[in-house]
């Protein structure tokens, strides 16, 4: 994913994070204007601290990355305040940049939504 979003013009990845708790720590440290959060962490959801973040950071863009299009994970996605859920399976650069439109809309991508 890294070198994908390199790839993105105008993008810098500035911080990583491998469970919530440190997604909560570059959050706090780094400030992005965006964030890349997976659903499945080894500590929990990703979803369960997109509230936190944008209490944090409320213009920041939070985009969800999932392997599952389960649409229960899309609307609790929505209803945290997230800007758009990709699919693993289709995040290529063309996909992301589909995603953060300048006009900053909700985006949805991917094969198919169960």
């Amino acid at each position: 994913m890294k070198m994908v979003l390199g790839r993105v013009p105008d993008m810098e990845v500035l911080a990583e994070a491998a469970n919530l708790v440190e997604a909560m720590e570059c959050v706090r440290r780094v400030k992005p204007d965006l964030v890349l959060m997976d659903v499945h962490l080894p500590d929990g959801s990703g979803i369960s601290i997109v509230r936190n973040i944008l209490d944090e950071l409320p213009l920041a863009r939070i985009i969800i990355l999932s392997g599952d299009s389960d649409l229960a994970h899309v609307h609790e996605a929505l209803q945290a305040g997230v800007s758009g859920y990709l699919l693993k399976e289709d995040t290529n650069q063309d996909v992301i940049l589909m995603a953060l439109d300048k006009e900053g809309g909700m985006k949805f991508e991917g094969k198919e939504m169960e």
